[in-house]
């Protein structure tokens, strides 16, 4: 089954309810929130290659930008959609970036992207430091598969770094796909 995505050329919509400009992304979900699976897709068609089993559920619907493939791995920004309604794998969803948690993965950049769907308000800035802590729990549990792997996670950095990264990616994968 193939997925089209739309138009993955731009980031950034028009104004938002503040009057300020927003910047809407989209997110091909690969594991759902609740469930071990994760879908594994090729990043350029879509198409589903196999699946993983983590040790742990996915506390959050958990993806990749389309259009983004760069940074140390070569792949797509990740992205978790804090959200506690249901998505499904094998689709994309709109999202609005808020914040960038910082990890490393044997030393490489492996930076999540943290978004919301577009009618859902941002977690008050009270919860992030609690978002934070849940991810890495989360995250170093699912590494304990993968003891060879050194993981080390850092801040949570704020909506600005978020979207530039993701534009920053998305132009890196733009020059990439015209060779």
């Amino acid at each position: 089954m193939k997925y089209s995505l739309g138009n993955t050329d731009k980031l950034y919509s028009e104004e938002s309810d503040e009057g300020k400009e927003a910047t809407v992304i989209s997110v091909f979900i690969e594991a759902q929130a609740g469930s071990r699976d994760k879908g594994v897709y090729d990043e350029a068609s879509f198409q589903r290659t196999g699946t993983r089993t983590a040790l742990l559920p996915y506390p959050y619907p958990y993806g990749f930008i389309p259009g983004t493939a760069g940074g140390d791995e070569g792949e797509c920004l990740d992205c978790y959609i804090i959200s506690s309604r249901a998505l499904q794998a094998g689709k994309a969803y709109a999202a609005e970036p808020f914040a960038l948690l910082e990890m490393l993965e044997d030393g490489g950049v492996d930076h999540k992207l943290l978004a919301r769907l577009p009618d859902e308000s941002e977690p008050p800035p009270a919860a992030l430091p609690a978002l934070r802590d849940e991810l890495e729990a989360f995250i170093l549990g699912i590494f304990k598969a993968y003891p060879e792997v050194q993981v080390r996670i850092g801040a949570l950095l704020p909506k600005a770094e978020a979207q530039r990264l993701a534009e920053e990616r998305r132009l890196a994968g733009m020059s990439t796909e015209r060779g």
